[in-house]
């Protein structure tokens, strides 16, 4: 296996001549589309993953295990092993396929990303602590790892941005640290009820091509906690990124355009009508090389059908309901949702 050295030179391989620093414009700018699961982000992603200059590569966190190792199908309907635009991602990034040991990355990915890291880590982006050497040098491997598949994607695609919509905040945290990286964080936020009751539907999974499985379906439990610590976690990187913003899901659904020109806004660019990027996706279909997400990913027939999801109001128990209101009160009256 190539050997990735873990000493923070290694990392920058664009020095400006006369700092020894990055130059901004060498630094691969990523839109992180941050929040917890359910909330609608691959609805977003495809529209605004084709805006000009824009790669999407879905939710690229899960690549090691789901793709490198299962051989789950890209957007394009090809398994992962097989796609010639992924296979010149690798090659440009690793040398080969051969040259990546996805079990181990994914092994110090599941380490490295813990909840319980965030703190330490937004600590130290606040100048408030240094971080535990142990921890630094695995989370300096990862990043690794991490900028070179980064930087290959950004090579091979030809893109400006990159538009990752892996959600995770522990994965925004990993980024925002990333010395060769320029992150501009959409933190995404949906009504804690529909979360809740989205993660009971039963979903097939298309990109899993071998055998029938569905989504993971959660209790009411669990996904009060998901949603609780996801979106504040989220809520911390206001605090130490110099992009961020966050965009309602629902409002998103009411009015597409001015949704979007949340992310039109972060990296200061010209914005799209919808009208223009569901055209581009109806015809883009042998172009999408994204990874993971919600099933709409993967359909073939490229329909975008944006409309409020009103099933958790009308067919979620009373019960469930009132928990999941009273356990995220705070959260949901601070993000402008009532409780009724």
């Amino acid at each position: 296996m190539q050997q990735i050295q873990t000493n923070d030179t290694t990392l920058i391989s664009n020095l400006d001549d006369n700092t020894g620093q990055i130059s901004p414009m060498e630094k691969i700018k990523v839109v992180y589309i941050g929040g917890v699961g359910r909330s609608g982000s691959t609805l977003i992603d495809l529209l605004a993953g084709q805006a000009d200059g824009f790669f999407s590569v879905g939710e690229i966190i899960w690549i090691w295990q789901r793709n490198f190792q299962e051989n789950q199908l890209v957007a394009s309907g090809e398994p992962f092993l097989e796609s010639p635009f992924w296979h010149k991602v690798i090659e440009e990034a690793f040398g080969s396929f051969g040259a990546v040991n996805p079990v181990k990355i994914e092994a110090l990915r599941k380490d490295v990303e813990r909840v319980r890291h965030v703190m330490r880590i937004w600590m130290h982006e606040k100048g408030m602590r240094q971080l535990n050497p142990e921890y630094h040098a695995k989370l300096r491997e990862y990043q690794a790892y991490t900028a070179k598949l980064y930087r290959a994607i950004q090579k091979v695609s030809g893109c400006d941005y990159i538009l990752d919509s892996s959600k995770h905040p522990t994965h925004a945290f990993v980024l925002q640290t990333m010395d060769e990286i320029d992150l501009y964080t959409l933190h995404l936020i949906r009504d804690s009820r529909a979360v809740a009751h989205s993660w009971q539907r039963k979903k097939l999974r298309p990109e899993v091509h071998w055998k029938t499985e569905y989504m993971p379906q959660f209790s009411i439990g669990w996904s009060i906690k998901d949603w609780y610590s996801g979106n504040v976690l989220m809520s911390l990187m206001s605090s130490i990124s110099e992009h961020y913003d966050r965009l309602r899901y629902e409002d998103f659904v009411k009015d597409p355009e001015t949704g979007l020109n949340k992310i039109w806004s972060l990296i200061d660019r010209p914005n799209h009508t919808i009208d223009e990027l569901k055209e581009r996706y109806q015809n883009s279909a042998n172009e999408d090389f994204s990874l993971s997400g919600n099933p709409i990913r993967f359909d073939q027939k490229r329909e975008i059908k944006i409309r409020l999801d009103k099933e958790w109001r009308e067919k979620m128990p009373t019960g469930q309901k009132l928990t999941v209101t009273a356990a995220t009160l705070p959260l949901l009256i601070r993000y402008g949702y009532s409780p009724w």
